[in-house]
């Protein structure tokens, strides 16, 4: 949906003037539509090109149960590439974060990195719980970076730091419109200035 909305305020794609609301199927081939159209050029002179908008297209009807993403705490447009991020490539919208942190992502890089800590830490606990000794020198550095995680993910649980935001804003040109990744929602993002952001209301309540 987010991703149908910034081609809508680009102009890139259209509605149908005569239809009240648009089924998840049509909005699917019409997406699909669209990637074929803006790369077409590219994917007659690429194969490579042509397999992997062929690869996003099909795997359009999928993203409507949602997408799962690994961002990176380096910058805000850090993600793991996967076949899912393709869309964005193919449709020319940046999709970013702001869930930043450098000195974080020098101890977790990811988000899946940082649960596997914190994942371990726990179970360090329980174990020197139900063991009742103190910690071996490496448990205890396991649980050293574990609660260093956990007071920054838990300062940090709505995934927007203030680095995240300086990065964003400092990205992102005037009147561009783009994505927004964030507590496992997509927004559609626009800039009408320097100083503002905006982000596109699309929830009923």
């Amino acid at each position: 949906l987010a991703v149908a909305n910034c081609l809508l305020l680009r102009g890139t794609l259209t509605l149908p003037a005569d239809e009240a609301f648009v089924s998840s199927g049509s909005l699917v081939r019409m997406l699909g539509d669209v990637c074929r159209r803006l790369n077409e050029k590219s994917m007659t002179k690429d194969s490579n090109m042509r397999e992997g908008v062929s690869e996003v297209v099909s795997r359009l009807p999928l993203l409507l149960d949602g997408l799962l993403l690994n961002c990176g705490f380096t910058s805000c447009f850090d993600f793991e590439l996967t076949a899912d991020i393709g869309l964005f490539d193919c449709l020319g919208l940046d999709l970013y974060h702001v869930w930043v942190a450098p000195d974080i992502a020098a101890v977790a890089a990811t988000w899946n990195v940082l649960s596997e800590k914190l994942a371990v830490c726990a179970e360090v606990r329980e174990q020197l719980e139900r063991e009742q000794r103190p910690p071996t020198d490496a448990e205890d550095e396991q649980l050293t970076t574990g609660l260093l995680l956990e007071q920054w993910h838990e300062a940090t649980c709505a995934q927007a730091t203030p680095d995240g935001l300086e990065e964003l804003s400092r990205r992102m040109g005037c009147r561009e419109v783009c994505v927004l990744f964030r507590n496992n929602h997509f927004c559609t993002l626009y800039k009408p200035s320097k100083e503002s952001l905006c982000t596109l209301l699309t929830d009923a309540a």
